[in-house]
């Protein structure tokens, strides 16, 4: 889990690689099932609750699997139980100023602003309690991306 940018799509592939098991995108699977992201969230309490119900699901799921979550799918509190429940919850962080760097714009309604690095700034201040109640671990994702995969691998097995 983590903010927009945070490489959760990309460290959670090649994590499952590395543990020889399935990989599942919340936001991905939300749009397979019901549209665009950018659609669904002109109404944000149905997204949100969507995307809770999502995260309860895939926690129940009885094979092992490497899931990144929506940047606010924790905002809910029983879908931060599902994930402690689950597995190993890892929160990706990097900087407000390195995450807008990534964060694509195009189809992330939170980040049509003029100072993206603000706005995500503000969104890691608004839900810091929210990932450090969800997270087992916390990893720098600042960083190259196969240093960051080595320590989530870490992180898993240990």
């Amino acid at each position: 889990m983590g903010l927009m940018g945070a490489g959760k799509s990309t460290v959670g592939r090649r994590v499952a690689e590395r543990l020889s098991t399935t990989f599942g995108d919340i936001d991905a699977e939300l749009a397979a099932r019901y549209g665009p992201i950018e659609e669904q969230f002109r109404n944000q309490d149905l997204f949100r609750e969507r995307e809770r119900a999502l995260v309860e699901e895939w926690a129940r799921s009885e094979h092992p699997e490497v899931v990144a979550c929506g940047g606010g799918s924790v905002l809910h509190p029983d879908a931060r139980a599902a994930m402690r429940r689950s597995g190993v919850v890892v929160w990706l962080r990097a900087g407000p100023s390195i995450l807008a760097t990534r964060a694509d714009p195009e189809g992330r309604p939170l980040l049509q602003h003029d100072d993206p690095s603000a706005v995500l700034g503000d969104l890691e201040q608004d839900r810091r309690a929210a990932y450090d109640e969800a997270a087992h671990v916390m990893v720098d994702a600042g960083r190259p991306i196969e240093e960051v995969v080595d320590e989530v691998m870490q992180a898993c097995s240990g």
